[in-house]
């Protein structure tokens, strides 16, 4: 619709008058580059990313790496024995398959006496938790 009008000025500059003519165009913004419209898209994606991960692990646990807790243990799983709970997942498996268990301290080396390896808690307490490497101490989430 704005090509097809144009606008027309008088002017009468001494004897003579004459009429100028132009275009008239519809105001354009300047076009975002492609470019700058996919770094602010990724940059809140990253925000949002950043602000709604939480460090859980199969969205049941909250884990603490290089972390461990003494105080609590009811079971120590003997990983000589049961195969299953040397891994992060058999020692948390071990852990949901039991209601009294709260969490757990799964210890990926240097095993207590030689042979355990998952450590199975009634109680999970930040205040306990000392730093210890090749140690993972780990919460229930309550839903």
């Amino acid at each position: 619709m704005w090509e097809s009008l144009r606008t027309c000025l008088f002017s009468a500059v001494g004897r003579g008058s004459s009429f100028h003519c132009r275009k008239k165009t519809k105001a354009s913004r300047p076009a975002m580059k492609p470019s700058m419209g996919m770094a602010a898209l990724a940059a809140v994606a990253f925000l949002l990313l950043v602000a709604l991960y939480q460090p859980t692990v199969e969205g049941a646990y909250l884990c603490n790496p290089g972390k461990d807790q003494n105080e609590y243990t009811y079971k120590k799983i003997n990983c000589l024995k049961v195969a299953g709970a040397v891994s992060y997942e058999g020692c948390r498996d071990t852990c949901g398959a039991e209601g009294k268990c709260k969490g757990f301290v799964h210890a990926a080396y240097d095993w207590s006496k030689g042979k355990y390896c998952c450590f199975l808690k009634s109680k999970v307490d930040e205040s306990k938790f000392r730093s210890q490497a090749g140690r993972e101490t780990c919460r229930k989430l309550d839903y």
